[in-house]
């Protein structure tokens, strides 16, 4: 019996360290039974829980009580429980004992061998008579009854782990066990769930995973809308890559990439964690204008359960340029734009179509085909400026149509942060959303012409002056009469 006690306090040990997500209670019996049940209370409705027994017992006879007895060697657990010489002691009938090193195991290694239990139970198959399933109701309860005696590993879909023993019927309550994900994206130096960018800036992202306790099976989607491509830099502060995780391209599920957490690193989740995840894209030539480039997470876990979609957005923004006399729209105005007040940096953008223009990608920048800092309107149309973040520009003429003259400050274009659109102002004043800049152009003044006023007014001042020279000598000629 001293054996067996020290199997039972291992093993208990063992369950509260496994299911360090799952409280455990149970109440000692004199009555006599041959089954027992495990019922789990606060389950999660329609998800499975699983039981292997890894070890029979064997009631004592004529002791009264079930909890008086033997532990002895299960055929479907024999390979393992044998290959774990170090922690049991089996003797040529099959009886099993706890030796020194299990007795006295830290918390650590109790959990790594319960881990290792069920990891044996399903990449061996070990199902049939020696395990049991069951779906939790709509009330959140799991109930197992009918159990043979023995000692038992339990395993739910959600990943959360613990083992028990069921001499007597035990009932269990599950304090957590799912797993969630939260993702953001990096504006202005903090993390939030919207952002803006120009085209061709890096849009960094990070996702917080809390793990729970017993975790299986992650596995972390991420897909992007074909205005963000992925640049392939995931990290995991903390976390190996090729070792903890796995990244991986190129999935059926039209994923842009996925995490595979190892399950050698999942095992030593003991307490619930949170880890994070950090990666970037580059907005595209593809990008959403005025609308949402959107970055979608979720996370796998337990036996193919999924986590609710975390998902950011990016928006980029356009403007219009409306160049006329305040009648006609004019043709042949070119401007530059700037994203700085002293003119210094233009924005290089890649011509579309004589009417649109969009802020350039490196790649673009690096061949040269269509690239122009010149935006050159026509009577077509407005021009259209897209690919835009949310700041400051500055929109120089640099030539004015023939006739007409030239601007000699920049207009100021600001593009205040929205959702969908962007809050736009002009020189300082608010337009609508998107908006239309109007640049009004003039001509210049007429100067004087032969034949025209200029010389009339010549010969009118001329005029006054003879008839006041004559007028002055008549009346010089009276006044020298007189005397």
């Amino acid at each position: 019996m001293k054996g067996i006690k020290k199997l039972l306090t291992g093993i208990l040990a063992a369950t509260m360290i496994m299911g360090s997500a799952l409280s455990v209670s149970a109440t000692d019996t004199t009555t006599s039974t041959e089954t027992s049940s495990i019922t789990v209370e606060n389950a999660i409705a329609e998800k499975t829980y699983q039981v292997w027994r890894i070890l029979d017992f064997e009631v004592s006879s004529g002791s009264g009580s079930d909890t008086t007895g033997i532990y002895k060697i299960n055929d479907a657990f024999k390979d393992f429980i044998t290959s774990q010489s170090t922690y049991f002691t089996v003797d040529a009938n099959g009886y099993v004992t706890a030796t020194d090193a299990l007795t006295n195991a830290s918390a650590d290694t109790l959990q790594t061998l319960a881990q290792a239990a069920l990891t044996y139970a399903k990449s061996n198959n070990k199902s049939d008579s020696v395990s049991v399933t069951v779906t939790a109701d709509e009330n959140g309860t799991a109930s197992f009854s009918n159990l043979e005696l023995g000692y038992y590993v339990m395993d739910s879909s959600t990943g959360a782990l613990c083992s028990l023993q069921t001499n007597t019927g035990v009932t269990i309550e599950e304090k957590n066990g799912v797993p969630t994900v939260e993702k953001t994206v990096e504006e202005d130096s903090t993390y939030d769930s919207n952002s803006d960018a120009m085209i061709g800036d890096t849009v960094n992202y990070q996702t917080v995973i809390t793990l729970q306790a017993g975790a299986q099976n992650y596995v972390l989607h991420d897909s992007m809308t074909d205005g963000l491509t992925y640049n392939g830099d995931v990290a995991i502060e903390g976390l190996t890559a090729g070792t903890d995780y796995t990244v991986a391209t190129g999935s059926a599920d039209g994923c842009d990439f996925e995490i595979i957490f190892d399950e050698s690193y999942l095992n030593t989740i003991t307490a619930e964690t949170q880890i994070t995840v950090t990666y970037s894209a580059t907005i595209n030539d593809a990008a959403v204008i005025n609308g949402a480039n959107q970055n979608e997470t979720y996370l796998e876990y337990g036996d193919g359960n999924t986590t609710e979609t975390s998902t950011t957005n990016t928006y980029t923004y356009s403007f219009e340029i409306y160049k006329n006399n305040g009648t006609d729209r004019l043709a042949d105005a070119h401007f530059t734009l700037y994203t700085d007040s002293a003119l210094t940096s233009a924005v290089s953008l890649y011509m579309v179509s004589d009417t649109e223009y969009r802020v350039a990608t490196a790649d673009e920048i690096t061949v040269g085909t269509n690239i122009t800092t010149d935006i050159v309107t026509v009577t077509d149309d407005n021009i259209t400026v897209e690919g835009l973040d949310a700041t400051t520009y500055y929109l120089k003429e640099t030539a004015a149509p023939s006739g007409y003259t030239q601007l000699t400050s920049a207009v100021t274009v600001q593009i205040l942060r929205g959702r969908t659109w962007g809050t736009y102002s002009v020189n300082g004043a608010a337009e609508a959303t998107p908006t239309v800049v109007d640049i009004l152009n003039s001509t210049g003044s007429l100067l004087p012409s032969t034949g025209g006023i200029g010389t009339t007014i010549f010969y009118i001042v001329g005029g006054l002056l003879i008839l006041a020279a004559v007028a002055y000598f008549i009346f010089k000629r009276k006044a020298s009469s007189m005397n």
